[in-house]
């Protein structure tokens, strides 16, 4: 498991990139529908619609997986009980099992707090902090925990990835971040579809989307309109040059079914200019290319599906 990790750092820490090329011809059109074809798809977001919780105690960890983690702080969040005794004992129970490493799997001590509040009969929460013993330097890190105490289970959709030895664990990164893309979301309708592509942190594009994201269907390029909204007190937009900043890049596209296969490329610059610049002033690594049958992807809220890819591959 260690070495896998390490692996996958190493990976990222020398290019983070997916090279490949996607032919793109005879564009497939959007299907003309009357009024707004897409009122009804609606986005998931991180946390989907229809989500149902637990109804026994179960973990959350933080950060999620792959993000910028600074100013932020380790913890492991357990809620879901009703009995303040039974989740401190889970939360002591965690402090045995979690291992905070570097990029080359070194131990970094750290110190933990357990805080548990009763925020009424019904409704009890618990954490625990991790306090490193020395600020963490630039890099890449990795939070895991090896196991979960008896009667403790995750979260619905939870942030975090699991190795197939049980293992729980999130990469992030100290210092120095650049946009990286977390997640893709799907989303299917009668006359058209949603693609969502979810950034690590909010992003400025400088220049048309249309040139830097293309998204093909068995090689066919999907026709597809950028609906990406702005975050609030930006000026300029619509993908052009000084457009605000956004998290996450939303395009509403051509009808799609499980069965279909999805190229997605970003592009990194144009021209030899970045294009999609991070808020650390970094812009993204690549060209990234992802593809996925949309069908066999893990479902994320009514008639969504999410590729998480981009932090596994």
């Amino acid at each position: 498991m260690r070495q896998y990790i390490k692996s996958l750092l190493s990976l990222i820490l020398m290019a983070f990139v997916s090279w490949g090329c996607t032919e793109t011809k005879n564009p497939t059109k959007v299907e003309e529908d009357k009024g707004d074809p897409f009122e009804k798809i609606k986005d998931p977001g991180r946390y989907p619609v229809g989500l149902q919780l637990p109804d026994h105690p179960y973990l959350w960890i933080a950060p999620r997986d792959f993000s910028p983690a600074e100013g932020e702080l380790l913890r492991i969040n357990v809620s879901g009980g009703s009995d303040a005794v039974i989740i401190n004992s889970h939360l002591e129970e965690i402090k045995k099992w979690i291992r905070l490493t570097d990029a080359l799997s070194s131990e970094i001590s750290f110190q933990t707090r357990i805080q548990v509040i009763e925020w009424g009969e019904d409704r009890i929460e618990g954490e625990l902090h991790v306090i490193p013993d020395e600020p963490l330097k630039e890099g890449w890190h990795v939070f895991s925990l090896a196991r979960l105490p008896e009667g403790l289970t995750e979260g619905t959709f939870p942030m975090h990835i699991r190795s197939d030895d049980g293992e729980r664990f999130v990469r992030f990164r100290v210092g120095g971040t650049w946009p990286m893309l977390w997640a893709i979301r799907v989303c299917m309708g009668e006359s058209g579809s949603k693609v969502f592509l979810e950034m690590t942190e909010r992003t400025i594009m400088h220049g048309p989307i249309e040139d830097s994201v293309v998204i093909a269907v068995s090689g066919h390029e999907l026709a597809c309109k950028n609906m990406t909204q702005l975050g609030e007190g930006e000026s300029g937009g619509g993908g052009k040059p000084g457009g605000g900043s956004f998290n996450k890049i939303s395009l509403h596209c051509a009808k799609l079914s499980k069965k279909d296969e999805l190229t997605i490329e970003l592009s990194p610059d144009l021209t030899g200019l970045p294009v999609l610049v991070g808020s650390s002033s970094a812009a993204l690594k690549g060209p990234l290319v992802h593809s996925f049958i949309v069908g066999e992807l893990e479902d994320w809220g009514p008639g969504c599906k999410l590729y998480r890819g981009t932090v596994v591959e």
